[in-house]
């Protein structure tokens, strides 16, 4: 087997690693991109979960205004009649 200067020529790429940064580096790599994998995986199910909020809330503000509306016609509709003279008719629709 031919070597090269530092001994890992031939070696799969997980070994080299391994004897570029030891074992106490190579297992502390892997709970780094073990964790990363984790994390990632769960910020995906929180946009999910945060995307389908946020159509509800859409929905929800979409009714709250069309009660708003019916409402502020409602009150439009009292004022005028309640109002006795154009001023009053007037500053109802201001």
């Amino acid at each position: 087997m031919a070597e090269n200067g530092n001994g890992v020529n031939g070696l799969p790429n997980w070994a080299r690693v391994i004897a570029l940064v030891g074992i106490p580096g190579a297992i502390a790599l892997f709970l780094v991109w073990s964790l990363a994998s984790f994390a990632t995986a769960g910020v995906t199910e929180l946009h999910r979960q945060m995307d389908a909020h946020a159509q509800v809330m859409n929905l929800h503000d979409s009714e709250t205004q069309r009660t708003a509306d019916k409402t502020m016609r409602l009150l439009l509709g009292i004022c005028l009649n309640a109002a006795e003279t154009q001023e009053q008719q007037r500053r109802c629709l201001e």
